[in-house]
């Protein structure tokens, strides 16, 4: 089973009239987001447990980068952001 898996959410929303048309009627578009939502395993006595949790994403200096995404690739990115390991080598040895 995966670990990770990416929702669509497909949001109505009503045009806006732009151009000051008179007698206008709005249209229904539709805004689509994407978020990432990892599985949780907890495991109590004999019992297991599995949950999906959106995962948040963090920037610099603890700030969110927020968990919204507008295409599939961007929350792939940060999925593999997220599995990318610190790697530490010597490099001089005195």
């Amino acid at each position: 089973m995966e670990r990770y898996r990416i929702i669509e959410t497909k949001v109505p929303v009503l045009s806006e009239n732009t151009k000051g048309i008179a007698n206008w009627i709005p249209e229904i578009e539709y805004e689509l987001t994407y978020h990432v939502e990892e599985l949780v395993i907890e495991k109590f006595l004999w019992m297991t447990f599995k949950s999906w949790i959106e995962v948040q994403f963090y920037r610099v200096y603890g700030t969110t980068e927020g968990t919204r995404f507008t295409s599939i690739e961007k929350a792939q990115k940060h999925i593999e952001f997220r599995e990318e390991e610190i790697k530490k080598s010597i490099v001089w040895k005195g």
